[in-house]
């Protein structure tokens, strides 16, 4: 079934955006024989590929399973609204990526939720997939459904449709729940031993092994064990980072993901404390990587990959102990390899001038961000933030001063005690960094505010919280847009009915379960797409389902409450994050257990904060600082409320990194490396010039012009030819490719020149290439030409194209009948006697709207021959003109002269066989 669900695939892909996110076969992607294992397990990701295949948790699970013998594990995304349609008219099931296999044939499948909007998502990939959605409808023929991430935590309003969930880290526990499946299928046993046999597993959590009681009041009266031989539930947890298994080879894509880069992953838990931050809490302790791993990592992946980009993944990473040196050696790797270097946003009071410099040294200046969070001082104290606006601004002016243009700066509003005044300190912030862009050389400095609206969530202080009414947030929106009014400094809001929907979910109940079940057979799915989000279906599915969502937003729980994930332990005791909201309200801070230990209940003997503890070492010739000691226990915490634990202006939260006050030397080193590697860059210049003819057939032809050159850049790097870059700060490779190949068409002798800064010779160069090209794509002939040489795009005038027209498409019966139908073979004799073929296109001139015109496409169609019609297809050859004035396209001279429609076009194959060059 796998090879005909790919052929129909195919005729669907002419017809839908950006096919290549479902073509499979990337770069790194591992397709495993079916008939050689025994346990088949989908990774699902509830969201587009775009998203997905940003997703760092997906590719450690794909490397750990893979690795194991008898195991395979797939990719599987939610599909695009168009591909849906098509896969609902045409009766096509959801696929996994690697083998095109439908869903339902998988042993498991697994869903990382990230977030709550996705729920209605994941039941649209059952459903798409032939999966029965209910947990109980679903027996042990079906396959196992888990769920993971930070939204199992609390996995309530979602339970019933799953069989088990994973909390916590997954690497430990994914191999005991894939020996355990396999184990039991072995076995023949029952599903009811199967989910048993699970909950002993530490970080499992198998819902319909719990019974859950309701008050009149329809508040919690118990979550508890249904039988005695069911534990407790305990998050699992990585206690050594270095020892976890991380992929150096993680899957290339073709469609440009939304963090298009190498990510690596410094530490995973956060000691900051700020309190309205779920994975700040959930992910305790801090783990630190070695510096000495990450540069390994680093040095493989980058070799694996070819990415251009890395990006250091932490929840602070300003925070890493080793911050400085890290990125020293980084940078000095980086360099060499002309990779960029990003991080994620940073704590303003964590960012040093030394850290801007370091980045600045990759060249590539997008935006910087930071996330303030709240506008005053006072609020970001009730927050746990503790930045204050000198260390906000002086870290701004460090950033413009090394070269950035753009800040982002993201805030929330809605949250606790906040006032007009704290949203007011949302423009006035903005401002004030806007003006020390100007202060610090940059007229232009530009900032952009993200505004979100908070929304408590379950295992933080403010779980308890009510959330701030749309009416009360929209206002505050509307005044955000009457203060920020510059041209330079942009604003953008949240979507507050989509914020809504979270604060239901975050913290609901199993209740929700039947809402959402008429949620999505009224049609919901993208929910957290602006423009996908239809909010009355949702106000629908809660007044069919007799649900009050206000009952989960709007109503502040009691302290005694018993919560829907209170029976998730994820170890931090109840009374700290009492402890936590107290102190919120009395504007009080608590300060980095990295100082001193705050008894969360995170930590024990065997758990700990981890910090990189070997010091003095070297890496990459970087003397590395002396980390910070293993924090002990002060006996501060829940049980010894200490006034000395809280923050005053003379101890500052935050002790890593201090910023120095006199930074204008360091500035001029800055300016000075900048200046050296323009410099250097001279001798980055090409000296030979390399055309190649290469082939793109197969699944390759759904490849768009820009992942085209994505392809072969990055191919470039793995196979580390001496490409040369372009001047300046954002260094492309020198590729230049011929005319752009139409989506879905083949090619058969494409043209690309490569610039190297080195000798390279041409049978080298192919031979060193081609291994590290996706199967469809080879250069098929390398030869040099003149550096000087006209560019490709210029010297080619003509294109030869081979068209096959599917037999059936030329029976009259099949045609569009919107006009007379004529025998095909006098449409083609009578071609060269028509004095025109005009066809409507859309015109489209800068600043105005788009409008049909008429274009005569006869005069470049230089040549139209065919041969006789087969059993199977008729084929045509055209020789159009290409360059300046009017094209035709193929697509349009068959449209013109069959009628075909879109759906006729699909069937028909393109190709591109030659591009000839003028005489």
């Amino acid at each position: 079934m796998g090879v005909n669900l790919k052929d129909k695939l195919f005729e669907v892909l002419p017809l839908i955006s950006r096919p290549s996110q479902y073509i499979g076969s990337e770069y790194n992607a591992i397709p495993k024989n079916w008939e050689e294992t025994d346990l088949r397990v989908a990774l699902c990701f509830p969201d587009t590929y775009e998203i997905g295949m940003s997703h760092i948790g997906l590719k450690i699970l794909y490397h750990i399973l893979n690795k194991r013998p008898g195991v395979l594990a797939e990719r599987v995304y939610a599909p695009w609204v168009d591909m849906e349609a098509e896969m609902r008219r045409r009766k096509l099931p959801l696929f996994s990526l690697e083998s095109h296999k439908p869903l339902a044939d998988f042993d498991i499948v697994g869903f990382t939720l990230q977030y709550e909007l996705s729920y209605s998502n994941v039941l649209n990939m059952l459903e798409l997939g032939g999966i029965p959605l209910l947990a109980s409808q679903r027996g042990p023929h079906h396959p196992l459904v888990l769920g993971g991430g930070p939204c199992a935590f609390n996995p309530e309003p979602i339970a019933d449709f799953f069989d088990a969930f994973v909390i916590g880290d997954a690497e430990g526990v994914i191999l005991k729940l894939a020996d355990t499946y396999r184990d039991w299928k072995k076995s023949h046993a029952d599903k009811e031993s199967l989910l048993l046999a699970l909950s002993k597993i530490e970080g499992v959590y198998v819902p319909s092994l719990f019974s859950v009681e309701y008050k009149e009041d329809g508040t919690l009266a118990a979550i508890r064990p249904k039988s005695a031989r069911v534990g407790e539930v305990r998050r699992a947890l990585i206690q050594d980072l270095n020892l976890a298994d991380y992929p150096v080879d993680p899957v290339v894509p073709y469609l440009q993901p939304i963090h298009d880069r190498l990510a690596i992953e410094l530490t995973r838990g956060c000691s900051a404390g700020c309190r309205f931050c779920q994975a700040g809490y959930i992910y305790r302790p801090t783990r630190e990587r070695d510096p000495q791993k990450i540069l390994e990592l680093f040095a493989e992946s980058l070799k694996k990959t070819g990415y251009e980009e890395l990006s250091l993944y932490s929840l602070s990473i300003g925070d890493y102990s080793q911050i400085i040196p890290l990125l020293t050696a980084l940078m000095n790797q980086c360099e060499r390899s002309k990779v960029g270097v990003s991080l994620p946003s940073l704590r303003a009071g964590t960012l040093t001038l030394e850290m801007a410099g370091q980045i600045s040294r990759g060249g590539r200046k997008g935006g910087f961000t930071m996330a303030p969070e709240a506008g005053t001082e006072r609020l970001r104290e009730v927050i746990n933030k503790g930045i204050s606006e000198k260390e906000i601004l002086r870290s701004a002016e460090d950033v413009y001063r090394a070269g950035w243009d753009l800040i982002k700066v993201y805030f929330m509003i809605g949250q606790p005690t906040e006032t007009l005044e704290d949203v007011e300190g949302i423009a006035d912030l903005a401002y004030k960094i806007q003006q020390t862009g100007k202060k610090a050389g940059k007229p232009g400095a530009r900032v952009h505010v993200g505004v979100s609206s908070f929304v408590p969530k379950p295992h933080t202080p403010f779980q308890w919280e009510v959330q701030e009414g749309t009416d009360s947030l929209r206002a505050k929106q509307q005044l955000l847009r009457r203060r920020i009014r510059h041209r330079n400094i942009q604003l953008g809001l949240h979507n507050l009915e989509s914020s809504y929907l979270e604060g239901v979910f975050s913290r609901g109940d199993r209740k929700l379960s039947r809402a959402l079940l008429i949620a999505h057979e009224l049609g919901c799915r993208f929910d957290g797409w602006e423009d996908q989000l239809d909010f009355q279906k949702w106000i629908k599915a809660f007044k069919h389902a007799a649900i009050d969502p206000d009952f989960y937003t709007y109503r502040e729980r009691a302290e005694s409450e018993i919560l829907p994930w209170d029976h998730i332990q994820t170890d931090i005791k109840k009374k700290f994050f009492l402890l936590e909201r107290k102190k919120a309200f009395s504007v009080r801070t608590t300060r980095y257990c990295r100082v001193g230990c705050r008894c969360c209940g995170v930590c024990d003997e065997e758990i700990t904060v981890k910090f990189h503890d070997r010091a003095p070492l070297w890496i990459e010739g970087v003397p590395l600082e002396n980390p910070p000691q293993t924090p002990v226990k002060e006996g501060i915490g829940p049980d010894k409320d200490d006034p000395a634990d809280e923050g005053d202006p003379a101890t500052p939260l935050y002790v890593a990194n201090a910023l120095p006050e006199a930074h204008d030397l360091d500035i001029i080193a800055v300016t000075s490396r900048l200046k050296v590697r323009s410099a250097a860059s001279d001798s980055l210049q090409p000296v030979l010039r390399l055309r190649a003819e290469f082939c793109k057939k197969g699944e390759m032809r759904f490849l768009s012009h820009l992942e085209l050159g994505k392809v072969f850049h990055r191919a470039l790097n793995r196979a580390e030819v001496p490409i040369s870059y372009s001047r300046g700060y954002h260094p492309l490779p020198m590729i230049s490719f011929g005319p752009a190949l139409p989506v879905g068409y083949e090619g058969c002798r494409e043209l690309a020149d490569f610039f190297l800064r080195e000798p390279v010779q041409p049978e080298m160069f192919q031979e060193r290439l081609n291994p590290h090209l996706p199967p469809g794509i080879r250069i098929v002939k390398v030869y040099p030409v003149p550096l000087k040489a006209k560019a490709i795009s210029e010297a080619v005038d003509r294109g030869v194209y081979q068209i096959k027209i599917p037999a059936e498409l030329l029976k009259a019966e099949t045609h569009n009948q919107t006009r007379p139908s004529k025998p095909w073979r006098y449409i083609l004799e009578t071609f060269k006697e028509r004095k025109e073929l005009v066809v409507t296109r859309e015109k489209r001139k800068k600043g105005t709207a788009s409008s049909p015109a008429k274009v005569d496409i006869k005069p470049s169609i230089l040549s139209l021959e065919w041969s006789e019609l087969s059993s199977e297809f008729l084929e045509m050859k055209l020789i159009l003109k290409m360059g300046n004035g009017v094209t035709a396209k193929p697509v349009e001279v068959l449209q013109s002269l069959f009628d075909f429609n879109s759906e006729d076009l699909a069937k028909v194959k393109f190709a591109r066989t030659e591009m000839l060059l003028k005489d």
